[in-house]
């Protein structure tokens, strides 16, 4: 899931990366249409990985639970509908951005951007929010509760050898996880508080 996630990020940057510094072009200056796909591309790149983060934490939640019920659902096939769950919303989600994005002329100079007034004040709220606030914090909740439940499953039961290796190669992967949460949220909290 996480590599997913970045690629999708990467290919918005790569995209208008490549135009404007190799041949001093950028399409969405002179195209409403180029311009309004890129700030909607923006809003999409810029919260599915965070979500599929999310999602992370929330699958290592599922299998370090002691509910048998609960462990069934960290699944590859409940994985990839999720992630098209949550890739659905918010294509859906951010369809906003098509209609608060336009073209300005000032003086000669043309930029894409959002329309001013109360637009402007609703993306920065949204920022905010659903970019720098809502991904760590969940990220961190499903961190602790992961953490809590492999605690408690640790003084219940005492792993046999084979079980034990199955249990060191969940916790790497925990660990991993946890420590991509925790640079994800150092990460947000900059460019939550450069939005405020």
């Amino acid at each position: 899931m996480v590599f997913l996630s970045v690629s999708l990020q990467t290919f918005d940057d790569l995209y208008t990366y490549y135009d404007y510094v190799g041949y001093n072009v950028d399409p969405a200056q002179t195209s409403l249409a180029f311009c309004k796909i890129k700030f909607y591309l923006t809003y999409i790149t810029a919260i599915l990985p965070p979500s599929f983060m999310v999602l992370a934490c929330i699958d290592r939640l599922l299998l370090s639970s002691r509910s048998a019920t609960a462990r069934s659902w960290s699944q590859p096939r409940f994985a990839y509908r999720s992630i098209g769950c949550v890739s659905l919303f918010w294509i859906l989600f951010s369809i906003h951005s098509l209609f608060g994005s336009t073209i300005f002329s000032r003086l000669g100079y043309t930029q894409c951007y959002i329309q001013p007034g109360s637009y402007t004040l609703f993306v920065a709220l949204y920022s905010i929010i659903i970019n720098y606030f809502l991904p760590p914090t969940l990220m961190a909740i499903f961190g602790l509760l992961t953490i809590a439940n492999i605690r408690q499953t640790q003084r219940r039961i005492h792993p046999m050898t084979r079980a034990g290796y199955l249990h060191r190669k969940d916790r790497h992967l925990l660990r991993m996880l946890l420590f991509q949460v925790l640079v994800n949220i150092i990460c947000a909290i900059p460019g939550g508080g450069y939005q405020v």
